[in-house]
Formats: structure tokens, C-alpha cells, sequence
């Protein structure tokens, strides 16, 4: 489907400069939006990367905790702005667990249902060494469907086996799985990842 527009809003909160947020800050983490239509309902599709949260510690006096509610806040005012009557994806590595305090108060806030509600399964898969604590629930889609349109929201984890390499071997193709989410309506069906 033709995209009809994209754009990138940059976080204001990203990171420290000096510590393990550095790279964060460098890559300069946002939220990228793209524009289309699909059977005449418009979509608006956010995917994201929340900053790092290298210390796995998301008491509220945490300093990444702190970052990560104002980034939070920024993308819940971006998705306050869109059009009331488009359907709205926002997905991407959000860096915090499903049901921690940041999890259920952007949710209270945002108004976005998230289509793994409930799943406790992570999604993070740690690198050799890194302590198995560090395996959580990191990767969402949230979704808000239009008062106007009655649709079903599917969702489910994949890229969960390595895969063959070209040259021989087997690996993953991330250190994340994936989610996919099907959302279907009467007027038809479209399927996003």
C-alpha cells in the first residue's frame, strides 16, 4: 500500500551522555510515523525504540525510568494528535516490561489497547551472559481502532526459531522476537508487524 506520508519526531528526553545511554542518545531515538489507507479506513503506523534501560531498574527514581516516562508522555501526546478517525498502530522495543508501573500508566494514559495484553512471555531473547532475569516482555503493539469501526485485533509472537543463513548455519534473526498483529473489519483485512 502507498504511504502517503512519513515523518520522524525525535524524543527530547534521550539519555544521559555519559554512561550506557550514550549510544541511545547517538542514534538519536524517536518515533517514526508513516500514513496510509487500507480499504478506505485510515492508518497511522508509530514504531519506536524507547532508551535503554541497561540496569533493568524502573523504580520511579530510576534515572532511565525517568527518561523512559518522558518519552512516555511525548508519545502519548503524538497519539492524541492523530485523527480520531484513523486506526492507530504504535509498535516497537519499548525497553520496559508489560505490566511494570511505566506499562500500566502509559496504557491508563494513551488510551492504546495493547494486542499481548496480558502475555507474560518474553520477548527480549539475552545475549550469551547476560543474567536469564534480563528475558521479559519488551516488545508490544498498542492499538487504538476508531469508535466507528468495529474490528478484531489478533496478535501473536513470531521469529521465535533461528532460520537458515546463506552460507551454512543456523541463527536468529534478532535478539527480539517479533509481534504480529492481524487486525480485520468488514470492509476487509489488513495485517501489519
Amino acid at each position: 500500500m502507498p504511504l502517503r506520508q512519513v515523518s520522524f519526531e525525535p524524543y527530547g528526553a534521550q539519555g544521559a551522555w555519559l554512561g550506557p545511554t550514550l549510544m541511545d542518545r547517538m542514534t538519536g531515538k524517536g518515533a517514526l510515523l508513516a500514513r496510509f489507507t487500507c480499504e478506505g479506513v485510515p492508518i497511522v503506523v508509530i514504531n519506536t525504540h524507547l532508551l535503554a534501560n541497561y540496569r533493568a531498574d524502573w523504580r520511579p527514581a530510576s534515572g532511565a525510568a525517568r527518561d523512559q516516562l518522558r518519552q512516555l508522555a511525548q508519545l502519548t501526546d503524538l497519539v492524541r494528535r492523530q485523527p480520531d478517525n484513523s486506526l492507530v498502530l504504535l509498535a516497537g522495543d519499548f525497553n520496559l516490561p508489560r505490566g511494570s508501573w511505566l506499562y500500566d500508566a502509559f496504557v491508563a494514559d494513551s488510551g492504546l489497547a495493547d494486542a499481548l495484553a496480558g502475555d507474560g512471555r518474553p520477548t527480549y531473547r539475552p545475549f550469551p551472559g547476560v543474567p536469564a532475569r534480563y528475558a521479559l516482555p519488551l516488545d508490544m503493539v498498542f492499538v487504538r481502532i476508531p469508535a466507528e469501526l468495529q474490528a478484531s485485533v489478533e496478535a501473536r509472537l513470531c521469529l521465535e526459531e533461528p532460520v537458515a543463513l546463506i552460507g551454512g548455519g543456523r541463527d536468529y534473526l534478532s535478539d527480539h522476537l517479533g509481534v504480529q498483529v492481524t487486525i480485520s473489519w468488514r470492509r476487509g483485512l489488513c495485517a501489519a508487524s
